[in-house]
């Protein structure tokens, strides 16, 4: 019940059906379990720019280790769901089961991490795509061109290249595989898309 209110905090708000957001939810509680969720960051509120996403999401393992009595089991540190709302009306994201960092440069290992969507072009229910190449499941940039990114050997979901909303990719790619028949359609209907809005939650 609690994470539900959770979601219905979020731009999970914005679908419309409320058996979208119920699936969703059951989706998600069979995935993470036990996980309590803090809002880290809103691109619409606290500043449209990888600095300010950076600036509030970077390396948050410590910071929420001291804030909760942590349940971190089988989470690897800074584990963060983010959810996208598309200007074309699609609601979707991705669960990074490791922290980002900006300015280190290169992959991130994070086993566990998916892709989900929850209202998409084609009206499938809520689902989700697994990454399977771990070792490449997410991306950290050389500086504040690079926001959020899933990599999985491709623009897997990828928001905002150098702060252009409309440098912004969801698609499958080889590490987050294609389990639909839909391709670069799955999220909003073509491989690149610009964000209405995005949400960054700490998953704990």
């Amino acid at each position: 019940r609690e994470f539900r209110r959770v979601l219905f905090r979020s731009l999970m708000r914005r679908v419309t059906g409320a058996n979208k957001v119920a699936q969703f939810t059951a989706l998600l509680r069979t995935r993470l379990a036990g996980r309590g969720y803090r809002l880290l960051y809103t691109w619409s509120r606290d500043g449209r720019s990888h600095a300010s996403f950076h600036q509030r999401c970077d390396n948050q393992v410590r910071a929420i280790a001291k804030a909760f009595s942590v349940h971190l089991v089988t989470l690897q540190a800074g584990a963060e769901l983010i959810i996208v709302r598309s200007t074309n009306g699609f609601t979707f994201g991705g669960y990074a089961a490791a922290a980002w960092n900006n300015g280190g440069g290169g992959y991130i290992a994070a086993a566990g991490s998916f892709l989900f969507w929850v209202e998409n072009p084609q009206g499938r229910a809520p689902g989700c795509l697994d990454c399977v190449n771990p070792a490449q499941a997410l991306y950290s940039g050389y500086n504040s061109a690079y926001g959020p990114y899933f990599y999985g050997g491709g623009n897997s979901l990828y928001l905002c290249y150098s702060n252009s909303p409309a440098s912004s990719y969801a698609q499958p790619t080889p590490g987050y595989p294609d389990t639909t028949g839909l391709g670069a359609a799955l999220f909003t209907g073509a491989k690149q898309f610009t964000p209405e809005d995005y949400e960054v939650w700490a998953a704990t």
